[in-house]
């Protein structure tokens, strides 16, 4: 995996040199970017690539791509960090349609504890291209697609998990619809 660049070699704050990364490494590092930028701005301390450990068994037993936290009081004089929105990034169609990967995704965003699991997607219209050179057909794998990410909503249950498509081109999020 290429070395990220600092911030000084990128040219500073909001530079968006990602030379050396590949697609699904700059997707991620940019969805995770705009995401960490988000959450501050909401208040949450962020996190990439939370960890997440089972009390008295020194094994790490699952991690999600990007965490908002809160630290909250403790009755009795310490705070705590809780995860209130845990992120799972999933950059193109073939691994979106992997279940079994999917599955695991949102099972470590239960696990994380948060009140909110989102899953980020490509846009619409970035999935449509890889449908096309993928052979799915330009219609039905849409449809095929809003059913799918219904029933990953049933299984996320008891959490309450959205869709948020990132725009990669133009830096930005939006829900799925």
């Amino acid at each position: 995996m290429a070395q990220k660049k600092t911030k000084k070699e990128r040219g500073g704050k909001g530079c968006s040199c990602l030379e050396g990364f590949t697609m699904s490494q700059s997707f991620e590092w940019a969805a995770k970017q705009l995401l960490t930028q988000m959450g501050k701005s909401a208040g949450f301390n962020c996190k990439n690539e939370y960890r997440l450990k089972i009390e008295g068994y020194n094994r790490y037993v699952a991690y999600v791509d990007h965490v908002w936290l809160a630290k909250v009081p403790h009755p009795f004089g310490y705070s705590r960090d809780f995860a209130i929105v845990a992120f799972e990034i999933t950059n193109d169609l073939t691994a979106l349609w992997n279940m079994k990967k999917m599955k695991g995704d949102v099972e470590n965003l239960r696990l994380s504890g948060a009140s909110l699991g989102v899953l980020v997607i490509p846009t619409v219209d970035a999935l449509k291209g890889q449908a096309e050179k993928l052979g799915y057909g330009s219609t039905t794998w849409l449809a095929n697609l809003k059913s799918y990410l219904e029933v990953l909503k049933k299984i996320a249950f008891p959490l309450r998990l959205e869709v948020w498509c990132f725009d990669h081109k133009n830096n930005k999020l939006s829900i799925f619809e």
